[in-house]
């Protein structure tokens, strides 16, 4: 493999390991109401694609759902890597180093929950909002 092409695959590679380590164990997630209220723990269980999120809120209320994972501003690039006597197509995936994760969840009182959250690949960190369906909104981090 040329240099530059390695160092490509590489990164292109670490972009989606690092993902994959999203996956590995529940995360702490936070949610902070925006004017009164004091933060509200949750978790956060992703996957490759997908997160599981559980919330529950000082009401009693217990949100779950499922989230989708998505890439954007992303961009397929392929190429040719020559080793020895044989050559082969590679294919990758060129990103920003950012993906985000959408989606709404529901509680067992009826409430719904919108939540975008922005994630960077490099730091394993996201923030977000969540805005419920009687417009009730929070800041979340990860």
């Amino acid at each position: 493999m040329t240099a530059q092409i390695k160092t490509i695959f590489l990164s292109k590679l670490a972009i989606v390991f690092l993902f994959s380590l999203l996956g590995c164990a529940p995360t702490k997630l936070t949610l902070i109401p925006r004017g009164q209220g004091i933060p509200i723990d949750g978790n956060i269980d992703a996957g490759v694609g997908y997160a599981d999120v559980k919330i529950g809120l000082p009401s009693g209320e217990m949100f779950q759902g499922r989230l989708i994972w998505l890439t954007p501003q992303s961009v397929m690039n392929s190429g040719i890597v020559t080793t020895g006597s044989q050559s082969f197509v590679m294919l990758g995936l060129s990103q920003n180093n950012t993906a985000m994760y959408m989606g709404t969840i529901a509680g067992n009182k009826g409430t719904k929950m919108r939540i975008q959250l922005y994630c960077n690949a490099s730091t394993l960190r996201c923030i977000g909002t969540g805005i419920t369906n009687d417009s009730v909104e929070y800041d979340i981090q990860r």
